[in-house]
């Protein structure tokens, strides 16, 4: 009861419609879809027709087929079905660490110049199978989007671990887990306090363990061939990690937002000779030539600026300068989010392909962030390749997923409208032949009813939150009455109160989301509080300093 609660109000948080939170418990394995149009693969449709479904697999699709007794009719009609889309890379299913496993109760490293691996962020030998927990909300609120699959792997440190392809669905991870250790996922996370601390010393980390392993390698096959007369080789998980790729049959995904961060992970490939997959990428409009000449494959950040929203400070210093001064500053904010905006239609116009990946973005902007690229020149066919031929590509997926055919998968999304139609809704996925069904609700409603039976949480509260940093103070503003609070957080890093969004009061959880903005990057932040009368306590969850705790008091009205 506990953990539905806990889903259910996670997803309002997101502000989703509470869908497809569980399967409903089939009678039967086989399944009927009548007079549907299937997208076999991007430019390929079949109109009216018939699918059938049968012990998980696609066991058909023409408009003659014979349909079983047993097989149980899905109402349909005139709707249409697209294979289930993939995430090229995600944490989806992943926890976010607490603030302690993250460092920020950390004991003092006797050696900050020789760590551990593990306390330098190097784990590259763990598996996504021992961390994801199939309760976890994203999986579900993924799965009410049209996915049925993602290439998951570990969240933190420079080297977190290998990635797993995993299933939307299912009750254990060796149920949701397809295929295990199919890349080698690292990124631009320089270790704290420690060696290698910054983005130097981290690519000669990188430089130094790729060509241990290669020695390593070399000399357990000598060994494994004829040990006599031979060192036994000393066993090291960590540099056994990159065998796969050093023979070249894993590549590694290197998450590389900006384009120098590519150019650096570029560097280190041609250095070393390693197949590699940008990931993540968010500024490489200007890297198509380079691009092309490396061979490396691209995952394309599905991360995209949020469109500013008003402030009335900021809106009475930009009224203040110039008239030609603020046109100028508006036009460059506009062509910088024009170029993230259109990026995916120029490598299109490129030739290069690409996928998606989504380690950053929130679910509830994915729609609106993919119909802005196809607005901005993206054609619908190349948007679906990204999201289901060209990912099972990549994974080596192809011959089980990615298109809508006899013998593969039975993973389908089933959407009213054409899925790119702006008022297309998914109400049935399919996920291994397992049926979801995408019952919407209201959201307002949903919320409000939560708030009548919510505590008091208007006012202004005196908030501690404690970072690896050491403690921060703010100050909460919530107005409103039930179903229609609003408010912001002051937080002493910011200049300006920053207005929250999402809240939801339910009982006594008070949860809410804001976004904030250091050196440039946007670290989404979401609340989950416990009001128990005058005091509050509860976590700020963040994906660059996991959980943090946090607490305080009410000291008044609101602002």
């Amino acid at each position: 009861m506990i953990r539905t609660f806990l889903r259910l109000s996670l997803a309002l948080l997101w502000g989703l419609p509470v869908q497809g939170l569980f399967a409903q418990k089939p009678v039967t394995h086989t399944y009927v879809l009548q007079h549907v149009t299937v997208v076999t693969a991007p430019g390929k449709t079949i109109p009216n027709t018939t699918v059938l479904i049968k012990n998980g697999l696609i066991a058909g699709i023409g408009p003659n087929l014979r349909i079983p007794g047993e097989a149980q009719r899905i109402e349909a009609d005139s709707m249409y079905v697209y294979a289930g889309f993939i995430e090229g890379l995600s944490h989806t299913g992943i926890p976010r660490p607490k603030a302690e496993e993250r460092g920020g109760n950390a004991p003092r490293i006797e050696n900050p110049g020789e760590p551990t691996y593990e306390q330098a962020g190097i784990t590259p030998n763990v598996q996504v199978r021992s961390l994801i927990d199939p309760s976890e909300a994203s999986i579900a609120n993924l799965r009410g989007l049209g996915f049925t699959a993602a290439h998951v792997v570990p969240r933190s440190g420079m080297m977190p671990g290998s990635g797993a392809v995993v299933l939307l669905g299912g009750k254990t991870s060796d149920e949701m887990i397809l295929r295990d250790q199919v890349s080698f996922f690292s990124q631009f996370t320089p270790a704290r306090r420690m060696y290698p601390a910054t983005v130097l010393g981290l690519m000669a980390k990188w430089r130094e363990m790729y060509l241990q392993s290669g020695q390593a390698q070399a000399h357990m096959q000598l060994w494994q061939k004829n040990p006599a007369g031979v060192q036994r080789p000393a066993y090291d998980r960590m540099l056994e990690a990159f065998f796969p790729v050093l023979d070249k049959k894993t590549a590694v995904y290197f998450k590389a937002q900006t384009s120098i961060e590519a150019y650096r992970a570029l560097t280190l490939q041609k250095e070393l000779g390693f197949p590699l997959v940008l990931s993540e990428l968010r500024e490489g409009w200007d890297m198509a030539p380079d691009l092309k000449a490396s061979g490396a494959s691209v995952l394309l950040s599905l991360n995209l600026p949020a469109q500013e929203k008003k402030d009335e400070g900021k809106k009475a210093a930009a009224d203040s300068l110039k008239s030609s001064e603020k046109a100028a500053l508006e036009k460059k904010a506009a062509d910088v989010r024009a170029k993230y905006i259109g990026q995916a239609a120029g490598f299109q116009q490129a030739g290069i392909p690409f996928a998606f990946s989504t380690l950053e973005l929130r679910d509830k902007d994915f729609r609106s962030n993919l119909l802005a690229m196809i607005e901005a020149g993206l054609h619908p066919d190349t948007a679906l390749a990204a999201l289901t031929t060209r990912p099972a590509r990549l994974l080596g997926l192809s011959t089980v997923m990615g298109t809508a055919e006899k013998g593969k998968m039975a993973n389908l999304v089933i959407s009213d409208k054409p899925y790119f139609d702006k008022e297309a809704k998914v109400r049935f996925v399919f996920v291994d032949g397992e049926v979801f069904r995408m019952e919407t609700q209201a959201k307002a409603p949903a919320a409000a009813e939560g708030d009548k039976k919510g505590a008091k949480v208007a006012g202004k509260w005196d908030l501690t939150i404690e970072s690896p940093q050491g403690a921060t103070s703010s100050t909460l503003n919530l107005s409103g009455e039930p179903g229609s609070y609003k408010g912001n957080i002051l937080l002493e890093i910011a200049p300006q109160p920053i207005d929250i969004e999402n809240i939801v009061v339910s009982e006594n959880q008070l949860n809410f989301s804001f976004s904030l903005n250091i050196d440039g990057e946007t670290v989404e932040i979401q609340a989950r509080l416990t009001v128990n009368g005058e005091s509050i306590e509860g976590v700020m969850a963040t994906d660059a300093f996991g959980e943090l705790p946090a607490k305080g008091t009410r000291i008044g009205n609101p602002d």
